[in-house]
């Protein structure tokens, strides 16, 4: 028994390094379709995106619209090229931190409709902290990071 578990435990860690350079290009993926789609209909909308947040008590909406929707579109193509993915990652956090206090908690709403936000964050937050991957612009560009390599 404890030979086939050692035997399991091989092939998934195999399994894992022949295969690690996918998860930052799906966590990527999945945070670029979704910023660069809302970032654009921020941009597009501006009037409506600042008098939305000037409704629920963002200051400078007029200033902070823009800022926002280019935060989201931008660091949305940044996910999707992978360049850069460390800075936007830490804007696309602060931007959903403020997104979930604003529009979620402070308005009393359940965990469920708090959901898709906090997935947003935690991939954001991961993405800050981790590499773009061997499938991104940054590993193209520049030698600083090593992600996958199997020891």
């Amino acid at each position: 028994m404890k030979n086939e578990n050692k035997k399991h435990s091989n092939l998934l860690c195999d399994l894992q390094c022949k295969f690690w350079d996918l998860s930052p290009l799906f966590i990527r993926l999945g945070l670029a379709v979704v910023f660069i789609a809302h970032g654009y209909a921020k941009l597009t909308g501006l009037d409506g995106t600042a008098q939305f947040f000037g409704s629920i008590g963002i200051p400078a909406p007029g200033l902070m619209a823009p800022f926002v929707g280019g935060v989201e579109f931008f660091g949305g193509l940044a996910m999707l090229l992978g360049i850069g993915t460390q800075v936007a990652g830490i804007l696309l956090a602060c931007v959903m931190a403020v997104a979930l206090w604003t529009t979620k908690i402070s308005a009393g709403q359940p965990l469920g409709r708090m959901e898709l936000d906090l997935v947003m964050l935690a991939m954001s937050l991961s993405m800050a902290f981790n590499c773009a991957g061997k499938y991104s612009l940054d590993s193209v560009l520049f030698t600083g990071c090593k992600e996958g390599e199997c020891k």
